[in-house]
């Protein structure tokens, strides 16, 4: 009888539309709430309502209350009567579903969650993010709408009104070959500013991850796609001094620029996100300017949303996005299905920076880019372990982390360990006794307190920020070192006995062509047994690639390597250290250090390193690799024990 009289009252009831409370969308008339009993329901029942369904499963009422008083009756049941918990009855919307007709395919902006992100807000044409790279057609019709334009300039006149050192330069600049026409001959920035910013609702091809956010087009490219560091770092100077609040930035190198970090540095403190290409070769050497601190660097995901082979991947990168099949603008006005690389996962989190910051006016750029990273969904796929930071980007996680209480950031975690030079001319490690280092990871700045610890004995903190720690170290000091963060051990590392003058592996991988690797920093640390691991390639080879990083000069430096193969006894093994001094990285020379039969025992080798300054990037990075003959037997594997730079 009770169920019977109740479904009659739900069937009766209006379907009224929805109020705001604060941050979210109710009925304006019921609220649902737990009981232990369908008497104690009879009791708590607020005066001029009524119970509209009763679900015994689960001991849950569906409660209308008085017109206009929603709020009054919700807090008289919870604290008048026996209800367990009142809550309102909240809204959940649809997923937004634009009308650019090739929506349906865009698997990559649902993939990152897009779609839901606007359901809350499709930010503002008050966000401007430059897109540095071939150019961009603002002709385009999914891109001229969203074209960023100079206020302060009046085309044509010839003069430079705005006094920022660029005569009409009304829509951008075309910084390679210095005018104010930054066209896109290439195609490649045009399709990157598709994926960002393409006019959303507009009948039209398709959608930007930020639809309302403005284009501003820096040409640093030439036309045949070569990035000059004159052009990137006008570029980004320009960005900086003329409103821009993010860099989009799909082009990558090994070369570091000390000119170009200074530039990113000039963005970032004044408030611009720069965004990076991580890269598209499938290894663990650092590009840039991805690789600099102040810039969020991107990793490119398949369509299962797996890495994709071909990405950069390591400690040094943040974040990962789709990079493969991705359908957007093309220069000359039409579209394509084909956009790719991390040159196409970066645009997607260039453009989630600018929906967040579009959806709360006044956020910055470091809670913007924590909102990103701290809702990432983590990542640990196969032989490539944890192959970015924080791991996939989520863009409906990420605007409710900004627009709400922000996100808790991820638990702290420290991945590698690496020293930090002392910045000391003619360091002598006889009567200096200074040396930092660096513990890299994760949620590093989430604690009041921060102690870092050799033997038990307390170092200084030089600096402290969400994704390192920088120490002091004081020799002769031994023992595991520990990190504390208010006052709880967070990591503890068993260090080799030659820490104070050691480097240690931190990251390896071997290309694409059917191999696979596993391990890195921890396995090749100590001489334990515990292997990096890298198996036969299709070709008939093994090859891994290994990274040193921030080392500290020295002018007598040892390579100690200890590895062996399994499944194998043919063979040659090469052991290399990239010169610095014949090119940037790949157009220059590896230096053999070694090479003989391939050792089917553990064997450790020494080998001193003459003139090793020539193995260094400016930012004190080696790149290590070992590759064989193509003569090794199926089945064969590297194990590699200890990789250690050992400075004298």
């Amino acid at each position: 009888m009770l169920t019977s009289l109740l479904l009659a009252a739900w069937a009766a009831s209006r379907v009224d539309e929805p109020i705001r409370l604060g941050d979210r969308l109710c009925h304006p008339r019921r609220l649902i709430a737990k009981f232990a009993s369908a008497g104690d329901l009879k009791r708590s029942i607020p005066k001029g309502g009524k119970v509209l369904a009763w679900y015994p499963q689960i001991s849950v009422a569906v409660v209308e209350t008085p017109k206009g008083a929603l709020q009054a009756s919700r807090k008289w049941m919870a604290e008048r009567t026996r209800a367990q918990w009142v809550d309102f009855d909240r809204v959940a919307l649809p997923a937004y579903e634009p009308n650019d007709p090739m929506w349906p395919d865009m698997w990559h902006m649902r993939a990152i969650k897009a779609d839901l992100a606007w359901d809350h807000s499709f930010g503002s044409d008050a966000v401007t993010v430059a897109v540095i790279d071939t150019g961009v057609d603002l002709t385009h019709e999914d891109l001229s709408a969203n074209a960023w334009v100079n206020g302060g300039e009046i085309p044509g006149n010839g003069i430079d009104d705005d006094l920022n050192g660029y005569i009409d330069d009304i829509i951008g600049y075309d910084f390679a070959y210095g005018d104010p026409d930054p066209d896109d001959v290439h195609g490649h920035g045009t399709a990157c500013a598709g994926l960002v910013a393409a006019v959303q609702d507009n009948s039209l091809g398709v959608t930007g991850v930020a639809p309302r956010a403005k284009v501003m087009a820096l040409k640093a490219a030439t036309d045949a796609g070569y990035f000059y560091d004159s052009a990137n770092i006008a570029a980004y100077l320009y960005a900086a001094d003329n409103g821009a609040n993010v860099l989009s930035m799909s082009y990558f190198s090994d070369l570091v620029s000390r000119a170009e970090g200074d530039a990113i540095r000039y963005c970032r403190q004044n408030g611009v996100l720069p965004v990076a290409a991580a890269g598209n070769s499938s290894s663990v050497y650092p590009y840039y300017p991805a690789a600099y601190d102040d810039v969020l660097s991107v990793a490119a995901l398949n369509t299962s949303l797996r890495k994709a082979g071909f990405s950069n991947h390591g400690y040094w990168v943040d974040v990962a996005a789709p990079g493969t099949s991705l359908w957007t603008t093309t220069a000359g006005g039409g579209y394509t299905s084909g956009f790719g690389g991390t040159s196409g996962a970066c645009p997607h989190v260039a453009g989630l920076a600018a929906l967040l910051l579009g959806a709360k006016p006044g956020s910055t750029a470091g809670e913007v880019r924590a909102a990103i990273e701290d809702t990432a969904i983590p990542v640990n796929q196969g032989s490539y372990g944890v192959y970015c930071n924080y791991g996939i980007i989520d863009a409906e996680a990420a605007m409710l982390s900004i627009l709400g209480p922000p996100a808790p950031p991820r638990p702290p975690e420290v991945r590698v360990v690496s020293g930090l030079g002392s910045q000391i001319a003619d360091f002598h490690y006889d009567t200096d006794a200074v040396m930092t280092f660096r513990l890299h990871g994760r949620g590093l700045d989430r604690a009041t307190t921060a102690s870092v610890r050799i033997g038990g004995v307390e170092l200084p903190i030089a600096n402290r920020q969400r994704d390192w720690i920088t120490a002091v170290y004081l020799p002769p000091i031994t023992g595991p070192l520990k990190l504390f963060l208010d006052g709880e051990e967070a990591y503890s590392l068993t260090m080799p006995n030659t820490f104070t003058m050691a480097h240690p592996l931190l990251a390896a991988s071997t290309p694409e062509g059917g191999a696979a690797c596993w391990g890195g920093f921890a396995e090749a640390l100590l001489e334990d047994s515990q292997y990096v691991r890298v198996t036969r390639r299709d070709d008939g080879r093994i090859v891994l690639h290994g990274v040193f990083r921030q080392v500290q000069f020295a002018a007598r430096m040892d390579l100690l390597v200890r590895r062996h193969f399994t499944g194998t006894s043919e063979g040659t093994e090469t052991i290399q250290l990239y010169d610095w001094s014949s090119a940037s990285y790949p157009y220059g020379n590896f230096v053999t250090i070694h090479s003989g039969p391939v050792p089917t025992g553990p064997t450790t080798s020494t080998f001193n390193l003459t003139d090793p300054i020539r193995f260094m990037d400016p930012e004190r990075t080696i790149y290590f690799r070992i590759l064989t003959s193509d003569d090794l037997s199926e089945g064969a594997e590297l194990r590699l024990d200890v990789a250690r730079i050992a400075l004298k």
